[in-house]
């Protein structure tokens, strides 16, 4: 469609874009409600409709009024139950969640790797910061879930859990990785010596951490009358901060062992 649309010079918006996105996704889930065992959708209808908080059990009506947000949340869960429940439903509609975003005559602005999804930003710093420090972190499961997770809270335009989350992502890989329960402020000096970095990038990480506090409820700043409010391009620059310092921590390790 792509190719026809700009031969032709036809024109779209991101709001068609998205609908569409939505509609492809009813089309995937009815057939592969229809192709499920009756005792294997029954199970994966109660399992979606409880995670979505549904009032009455059925997870495909779910999507007849959908938003766009709301269906890429739809996705997750059905995925998580499909993991468990049908290998071969589930790959399936990883394909096809693929091959939708791939199918949109525009950018839908999202990526989507290993089951989740996580909003695009700059391309060449998305492949280097982001998807590849996700790989990078297969040996470290626990933080690549909380860095996984504050890419989710940038998606749900959640800036201050975005930032609170990739903090304690990167505290979890220093403490693993220099054996250690002390918190990131405490461990920079010896993080620092393991990473071969020199003085100055101290004073990066020390407002690293400090930007954070700014924003975590471990430290007494979310209850404050009026929060601060952290707009979209410095969270997303704090995002390729911390995937920049859990990449230098994996090649590290890797580096050591060799």
């Amino acid at each position: 469609m792509k190719e026809t649309y700009e031969r032709l010079g036809f024109t779209t918006d991101i709001t068609r874009e998205r609908v569409k996105f939505v509609n492809r996704m009813k089309l995937v889930a009815k057939n592969i409600a229809d192709a499920l065992p009756d005792e294997v959708f029954e199970t994966i209808d109660h399992e979606v409709s409880f995670r979505l908080a549904l009032d009455d059990e059925d997870f495909l009506e779910y999507l007849d009024t959908a938003t766009f947000d709301e269906t890429l949340v739809w996705c997750e869960e059905l995925l998580a139950a499909l993991s468990v429940y049908d290998k071969r439903a589930f790959e399936h509609l990883q394909k096809k969640i693929a091959q939708a975003i791939e199918e949109s005559v525009i950018d839908l602005g999202l990526i989507y790797k290993e089951e989740k999804f996580y909003r695009k930003g700059a391309q060449e710093l998305d492949q280097t910061l982001i998807m590849e420090t996700l790989d990078w972190l297969k040996a470290f499961p626990t933080t690549k879930e909380a860095f996984g997770e504050a890419l989710r809270e940038y998606l749900r335009k959640d800036y201050a859990d975005a930032i609170t989350k990739c903090y304690s992502a990167l505290e979890g890989l220093a403490k693993e990785f220099l054996d250690s329960d002390r918190s990131l402020d405490k461990l920079l000096p010896e993080l620092l010596s393991k990473l071969a970095l020199s003085d100055q990038w101290k004073g990066i990480l020390v407002h690293f951490c400090n930007y954070a506090h700014e924003f975590g409820s471990r430290h007494g700043k979310r209850d404050s009358a009026q929060p601060k409010k952290p707009n979209q391009g410095e969270v997303e620059a704090y995002i390729y901060q911390t995937g920049l310092m859990m990449r230098l921590v994996c090649e590290t390790r890797l580096s050591n062992k060799n």
